[in-house]
């Protein structure tokens, strides 16, 4: 059974899609950079999610890099982008007390997260 995501999240994520710091984490995971035109599109029919089994956060890029949070979820890394500090703090907090923490993520673009979610 398809879970349907709502049209204000299909849109975020499309637009997230879009962004240059997707750029930067290709060109940081080895792969060539991406022109913006060519960015991946982020398939709305294609999203997978488990529960973390770890995180790894990092806490200060290097100048000019992109804020990193990584998850690792169905037996690999995948990253978000970005996070907020309240989104670092709550995953830190979660895997403290056991929380699941489940990474959302487009299966034709596996290695960033859509989104994160923490459920208490």
């Amino acid at each position: 059974m398809q879970q349907q995501i709502p049209q204000h999240l299909r849109q975020q994520m499309q637009q997230l899609g879009q962004q240059p710091p997707f750029q930067q984490l290709l060109q940081q995971l080895g792969q060539q950079q991406v022109p913006q035109d060519q960015a991946p599109q982020i398939s709305t029919q294609a999203i997978a999610g488990n529960v973390s089994e770890s995180f790894w956060d990092v806490v200060q890029p290097l100048p000019g890099q992109a804020s990193l949070l990584y998850l690792h979820v169905d037996g690999d890394w995948r990253v978000y982008v970005n996070p907020s500090e309240r989104t670092r703090d709550q995953v830190q907090e979660a895997f403290t007390y056991g929380l699941p923490v489940i990474g959302y993520y487009d299966t034709n673009n596996p290695g960033l997260l859509l989104a994160v979610v923490i459920t208490r």
